[in-house]
């Protein structure tokens, strides 16, 4: 039958999710039915899990252990004992990972497993049916048949689920990324599941090196990050700045003369608007090599084995946001790797996924990337490129977007990258609210950010200017 060919690794992370996430297991409990895996065993599990979450409000974690060993006391059924052991035995990683994974993305896994699975059902019963010339049979299966509203597009009781309840609050709460200072607290609330957010800015004022700092500090959290780089650079040169930035040191050597500047403070004069950095000076005898990269990195991952970072490279024009998520979709069947952000350097570089004019183009573009975000439930961020009126002005806007209007319907937040030559020179930006959905923001109050890009580190010290 074909109900045999089933798909063990998403029905094992199904099963992870149900054993150490209690959102998960809340949100399937209502919906929970014998038979919605494709295997015995993990059919067993799943009612172990479903009942322990009803009589105590919460997934069974290691408690799990003790409903098998209840079960092996009154059943003799070997082989379903031994492949239940055979996943315990490997889900103690899974378990200690277990917070950093997204709720909601599982539980659209689930939804889509358990319709897929209900349906061969179905498909295996009618063919029978008919086989045995019981049309009648037949028609009463199809018209039986439901499907598992669980997951994105699911009716819900507004007011009687408390699980989507407590998922809904629960989702906002936390940020992916974090940042110290003056810069934490502009970002909060941004930087969470499901959000969309780009930076604007005009030419070569650094939008890379901020899009490249919000993945570092996502993957020093613990965070899985995707960072897609579309034409700007070479996977050379993208390896290269992730190297400085995780050596803490620059490509080359100091030449005479020279000095690498790394701000050790920030503040904001009386009477004055502008904030000022102090510095500490160093120099670099020697050019960054393989090696001493190789050996930061090694501190950096330490003992873990976790693939944090992944970076995939392509030239201008040669993918579309069709594809990366096709790539996605390859590194979570293989490796099961899933991610919670997704950074996209750029999106004016993206190939269309529509015929039409460059307007409508660049929407669906936008819609598709908000449309990603949502369904992978993780963050996506990525930068587009400011009008020509932004060259002459002290802060971005929303009428400096360029291209069509809609990027500002699609995004959650846009962050404006500001700089003038006097600023540049000093290595302070200024970063301001373009848009900001569903909170208050003042795109007139930036936060003074000093940092040092011959490290890669745009965000060493920050300041809010306080009328």
């Amino acid at each position: 039958m074909r109900i045999e060919k089933k798909d063990a690794s998403l029905e094992k992370r199904i099963l992870t999710a149900l054993i150490t996430d209690s959102s998960v297991c809340g949100r399937i409990s209502p919906h929970w039915k014998k038979g919605l895996f494709q295997s015995k065993w993990a059919n067993l599990i799943g009612s172990w899990c479903i009942s322990h979450f009803d009589k105590y409000g919460k997934s069974p974690g290691i408690q799990i252990q003790t409903r098998l060993e209840q079960w092996s006391l009154k059943n003799k059924d070997d082989s379903t004992l031994k492949l239940i052991e055979s996943f315990l035995t490997g889900l103690s990683d899974d378990y200690e990972k277990s917070e950093n994974h997204s709720s909601d993305y599982i539980v659209d896994l689930a939804a889509q497993y358990f319709n897929r699975t209900k349906t061969l059902r179905l498909s295996d019963a009618l063919r029978q049916s008919i086989e045995d010339g019981d049309d009648k049979h037949a028609e009463d299966l199809l018209n039986e048949f439901s499907r598992v509203e669980l997951g994105v597009g699911a009716g819900l009781d507004v007011l009687r689920d408390v699980e989507a309840i407590k998922a809904a609050f629960e989702s906002t709460d936390a940020d992916i990324v974090e940042y110290p200072e003056a810069l934490g607290n502009f970002f909060k609330g941004a930087l969470t599941r499901d959000a969309f957010v780009a930076f604007l800015a005009v030419m070569k004022k650094g939008k890379s090196f901020w899009l490249m700092d919000l993945a570092w500090r996502a993957m020093e959290q613990n965070r899985n990050v995707a960072f897609f780089q579309i034409g700007d650079m070479s996977q050379n040169q993208m390896m290269k700045r992730f190297m400085v930035r995780a050596s803490r040191r620059p490509m080359k050597a100091t030449r005479h003369g020279e000095i690498i500047r790394f701000p050790k403070s920030i503040e904001i004069p009386e009477n004055s608007r502008r904030a000022v950095p102090s510095f500490k000076d160093r120099s670099f005898k020697h050019p960054l090599d393989w090696e001493t990269a190789w050996n930061a990195c090694q501190k950096i991952v330490g003992e873990s084995s976790d693939v944090r970072l992944k970076l995939s490279c392509h030239p201008n024009g040669t993918v579309s946001i069709h594809n990366i998520n096709s790539i996605l979709e390859t590194w979570e069947r293989v490796d099961r790797w899933i991610p919670d952000c997704i950074v996209i350097d750029y999106a004016d570089l993206l190939n269309p996924i529509s015929k039409g004019d460059p307007i409508q183009q660049t929407d669906d573009t936008w819609r598709a990337m908000r449309a990603l975000a949502t369904t992978r439930h993780c963050l996506l961020v990525t930068a587009t490129q400011a009008n020509a009126a932004a060259l002459v002005t002290e802060l971005l806007g929303p009428q400096h977007f360029s291209g069509s209007k809609m990027k500002l319907a699609h995004i959650t937040a846009m962050a404006g990258i500001n700089q003038t030559h006097a600023e540049k020179k000093i290595q302070v930006n200024r970063l301001n609210w373009v848009e900001f959905r569903d909170s208050y923001f003042d795109t007139t109050m930036p936060v003074h950010v000093a940092g040092c890009l011959a490290i890669g580190n745009p965000a060493i010290k920050s300041i809010f200017h306080l009328e």
